[in-house]
């Protein structure tokens, strides 16, 4: 059996959040009354984890989610713990001039795009890139600046 434990729009910002003062209390809500049978769990972070998409807001969204896996893998004993991760459009950092970027996307086609146009339309998750990268859990599945499209991961639970 799987456990899934579910986090999307956190939102970090400008401020401290109060979720860095719940991470203790999140890890103990997910792995509360684990029955025998759950021999993983699957940690789904779907987007928004800034507001702005700018380096020092994956900087805490970065603190937040290695404590948090931290707290999961002390409360889970030995069980796997797998981490997906999705960005949002909160990701996204549209500070710089996005006119290379709008005409990229006007000439996107179903089929993959050559590697400049992918560049342009993709690069305002270069700082979710660079924080996915940084991040030190184990990540099983994400969309990648290889991948930026799909990800797949099989998770095999008897």
């Amino acid at each position: 059996m799987l456990r899934l434990i579910h986090l999307s729009d956190m939102h970090f910002g400008g401020g401290r959040s109060r979720l860095m003062n719940r991470v203790n209390k999140l890890a103990r809500v997910g792995t509360m009354q684990l029955p025998d049978e759950v021999v993983a769990i699957a940690l789904l972070f779907n987007g928004d984890f800034t507001e702005k998409g700018q380096p020092a807001q994956f900087a805490k969204a970065q603190e937040f989610i290695e404590g948090l896996y931290a707290q999961i893998k002390l409360n889970a004993k030995n069980r796997s713990i797998h981490c997906f991760l999705t960005p949002g459009n909160h990701d996204c950092d549209f500070s710089e001039d996005q006119v290379l970027r709008d005409l990229a996307l006007q000439h996107l086609k179903p089929e993959r795009p050559t590697q400049s146009l992918e560049d342009a339309a993709l690069g305002p998750l270069k700082n979710f890139w660079l924080f996915q990268k940084e991040l030190k859990v184990p990540i099983s599945s994400s969309l990648s600046k290889d991948s930026p499209y799909v990800s797949s991961f099989e998770l095999c639970v008897s």
